[in-house]
């Protein structure tokens, strides 16, 4: 526990925090702790990652990108399925298509128990793919050279 120059106590393991009062008197009371960016990370995720898919570029705006290769092949999260590779082509590719050859990127999503996900984005539009990683982990320099490589 730490304590305060005031006299209280906290505990960060239970959130606890014990107010002295002059009298002697201590009341409990839990603490609402502000969710921190630190806490949004998933701790001890148990994979680096969890889906790596390759997405091709829809041939109309009304289109969703196909995923043309995945891993693990048995990828059961049908809803990260159908929504992800929508992630991939955030603007008109023909646009960009002489300018930029290669663009990296990520998205973030929060997953039910409030946990940030990380998607890393290699997009290439010369061959109008986009590979994907999808990890609990911010490791924004070891995903982009996996992609790259």
């Amino acid at each position: 526990m730490t304590e305060s120059d005031r006299g209280c106590k906290y505990d960060p393991l239970t959130s606890n925090l014990r107010i002295s009062h002059p009298t002697g008197q201590t009341h409990g009371h839990t603490a609402t702790r502000t969710n921190t960016m630190g806490s949004r990370l998933k701790e001890n995720p148990d994979r680096t990652f969890y889906w790596f898919f390759e997405a091709s570029c829809p041939i109309a705006n009304d289109k969703d990108p196909d995923v043309l290769f995945q891993f693990p092949e048995d990828f059961s999260d049908e809803e990260s399925r159908q929504t992800l590779p929508r992630f991939c082509f955030p603007y008109d590719i023909e646009r960009v298509r002489d300018v930029v050859a290669v663009q990296h990127f990520t998205f973030v999503l929060t997953d039910l128990e409030g946990c940030q996900r990380f998607g890393f984005c290699r997009l290439t539009s010369s061959s109008h793919t986009c590979l994907c990683m999808l990890s609990y982990l911010p490791w924004f320099e070891v995903f982009y050279k996996l992609l790259t490589t």
